[in-house]
């Protein structure tokens, strides 16, 4: 006959100390699955920024409630190209003006004669005006000048010397 209290005892010690494991398999199964449920989470959490920065790269401005709509409908393609043509359709992106470089001989040429106009050339690298205004006596003023049209390619007084 088994005594009350015998059962009361070994309850005792169950409460003390943890449950054995059945299975250690079922117990490493568990431990996986959370595991890999936090991988999920962090996951999804690294995909949600990525996306976000593609968006932020594109120019969309994610504080806008209308560029939230925008973003959490959007499904194509995430590439800052493909966000900006459709972020131009929903009107959250400026549409990018097109400036076609013309390198054709006659705009280069063009080019030479707005800067031979101008008085200025690409070559030069010197503030000759201001070298002017500076200079102390004629002559510097004269050999300034001189270096000037020298510097343009331009026929003008010989380069004196002083």
């Amino acid at each position: 006959m088994t005594q009350p209290y015998d059962d009361y005892d070994q309850d005792d010690d169950d409460q003390n100390e943890p449950a054995p494991e059945r299975n250690p398999l079922r117990a490493q199964l568990k431990r996986l699955e959370k595991e890999v449920k936090t991988l999920r989470e962090q996951a999804e959490t690294g995909v949600a920024a990525t996306r976000a920065l593609e968006f932020a790269k594109a120019g969309i401005n994610l504080g806008d409630p209308k560029a939230g709509v925008f973003v959490r409908g959007y499904d194509g393609e995430l590439t800052e190209d493909a966000i900006k043509a459709a972020g131009v359709d929903f009107g959250l992106v400026d549409a990018p003006t097109t400036q076609v470089a013309d390198t054709s001989p006659e705009r280069a040429a063009s080019q030479r004669m707005d800067q031979a106009v101008a008085g200025t050339s690409a070559s030069v690298g010197r503030d000759f005006d201001a070298e002017m205004n500076a200079a102390s006596t004629p002559a510097d003023v004269d050999r300034l000048a001189a270096e000037r049209h020298q510097a343009r390619g331009l026929p003008g007084p010989a380069v004196v010397q002083g």
